[in-house]
C-alpha cells in the first residue's frame, strides 16, 4: 500500500506570443514521501507550439527521482496537423521503481507479496490518420524491455516459475480504429469516444514473447448547466496467447483505490463513473474544480469467468487545476479508496 506522507508543490507558468504563432509552457516541481523510496524529489513539464497555418506541437514530460536512486519517468511528444487530420503520438517511459507482484488472479491475498524493483523501457509510436469524420485510423509500433531487480529469494519470481520474471523485451504491431465525437480532447464535457485497439508481439519481430494484446475503450460525456460534466467509461483488456507477467491487464493500474500491480489476469473488466464541476467563472478561481468518481472492475483468466459477485469496487474524490487554461490541461489531486486499500494519484491530465 503506498503511504506517501507529503507532497509540496507549485506551478511556474509562462506564454510567450509571436505573429501567427504561439508558444506556451508550464511546469512544476514537486516532492513527495514512502517507506519503499524514500525522499523523492519530481517535475511535471508541459510545452505547447502551434503554428496557425498548419500543426501543431505538445510535448509533456513527468518524471520522478528517489534518493534510494530510483526513477520514473514519460515523455509524450505528439504532433497534430490543425486541421486534425493527422495525429502522431510518441510514449517513451523508463522506471526503476519499487511494486509487488501477489500472483495472477481475481483474488490473489496481501499475505503473498512479493516486493521487486523491476527496470523496464518503453516506447510506443501511434500514427493516426482521418479517414471520415470523426473517424481515425492508426499504425502502432511498441516495443518494452524489462528485468526484474531486488527479488524476494524465497518469492515466485527469484524462481523464475512465472513467465516474465527473467529479463525479456516485448516487439510488436499493430492497429487500431477510433471514433471521436469529444468536444475537447483534454477535459471533455460532451460527445463519446469508442476506440478498438491491438498488438500484435511476435518473436518475428525479436520479442520474447508471442501474444495479442487488445483494448476495448467506450467513453460518454454530458454537459450539465452551471460547469457541470457526467462521464462514463467503459474499459476491457484482454491478452492471448503466452504473455509475460508485466503486460497482463492490471486491475489496480486502471481502477483508483488500490496500487498499480493488484490483481492481474488475462482479461480485465472495467467500468468507471466520475462527477466534475468547476464552479467559479472568472478570475484565479475559474482554474479551480472538483471530482468524485466511483469505479467497478475486475480480472479473470478467461472472459466466460467474470461475475459479477467478483467485482472490485472503488470510490474517491479530488480537486483539478487547470494550468493551461486555454487548452483545458490539467493537474489532479486525488484520494481513492478500496476494500482494505487507499490510493493517491497526483498527475498531470483527466483519468478518461
Amino acid at each position: 500500500m503506498k503511504k506517501i506522507i507529503i507532497i509540496i508543490s507549485f506551478l511556474l507558468l509562462g506564454r510567450i506570443l509571436a505573429v501567427e504563432k504561439k508558444t506556451s509552457w508550464a511546469g512544476y516541481p514537486f516532492a513527495s514521501y514512502s517507506n519503499e523510496t524514500k525522499l523523492v524529489l519530481g517535475a511535471f513539464f508541459i510545452y505547447e507550439y502551434a503554428d496557425s497555418a498548419s500543426y501543431k506541437f505538445q510535448l509533456l514530460n513527468n518524471s520522478l527521482f528517489s534518493i534510494n536512486k530510483q526513477y520514473m519517468t514519460i515523455i509524450m511528444p505528439q504532433f497534430t496537423k490543425n486541421d486534425e487530420s493527422t495525429i502522431i503520438d510518441l510514449t517513451i517511459k523508463a522506471r526503476k521503481w519499487p511494486s509487488s507482484f501477489y500472483g495472477i488472479g481475481n483474488n490473489t491475498l496481501e499475505d503473498d507479496e512479493e516486493k521487486y524493483v523491476p527496470i523496464q523501457y518503453e516506447a510506443e509510436l501511434e500514427y493516426k490518420q482521418k479517414v471520415a469524420e470523426h473517424l481515425y485510423l492508426s499504425g502502432i509500433a511498441q516495443i518494452i524491455d524489462t528485468r526484474m531487480t531486488h527479488l524476494d529469494s524465497e518469492g515466485e519470481l527469484a524462481k523464475k516459475t512465472i513467465p516474465g520474471s527473467e529479463k525479456n523485451m516485448l516487439t510488436g504491431v499493430g492497429a487500431a480504429v477510433t471514433l471521436d465525437k469529444r468536444d475537447d480532447k483534454n477535459y471533455s464535457t460532451s460527445g463519446y469516444y469508442l476506440s478498438f485497439r491491438s498488438v500484435k508481439f511476435t518473436d518475428a519481430l525479436g520479442s520474447d514473447y508471442n501474444l495479442f494484446k487488445s483494448e476495448l475503450d467506450v467513453r460518454q460525456f454530458i454537459d450539465l448547466p452551471h460547469q457541470q460534466v457526467l462521464a462514463f467509461q467503459g474499459l476491457f483488456r484482454w491478452v492471448t496467447g503466452n504473455p509475460a507477467f508485466k503486460i497482463l491487464p492490471d486491475l489496480g493500474n486502471n481502477i483508483r483505490g488500490y496500487d498499480s500491480g493488484r490483481f492481474i489476469d488475462n482479461y480485465l473488466s472495467v467500468i468507471k463513473t466520475e462527477y466534475k464541476v468547476f464552479p467559479w467563472k472568472e478570475g484565479f478561481l475559474r482554474r479551480v474544480g472538483f471530482v468524485a468518481f466511483a469505479e467497478f472492475g475486475q480480472v479473470a483468466s478467461e472472459i466466460n469467468a467474470i461475475r459479477m459477485k467478483e467485482t472490485k469496487c472503488a470510490f474517491g474524490f479530488g480537486t483539478r487545476f487547470l494550468i493551461l487554461p486555454e487548452s483545458k490541461l490539467s493537474l489532479r489531486f486525488e484520494f481513492g479508496f478500496g476494500k482494505d486499500s487507499t490510493d493517491m494519484i497526483f498527475t498531470a491530465r483527466e483519468e478518461f
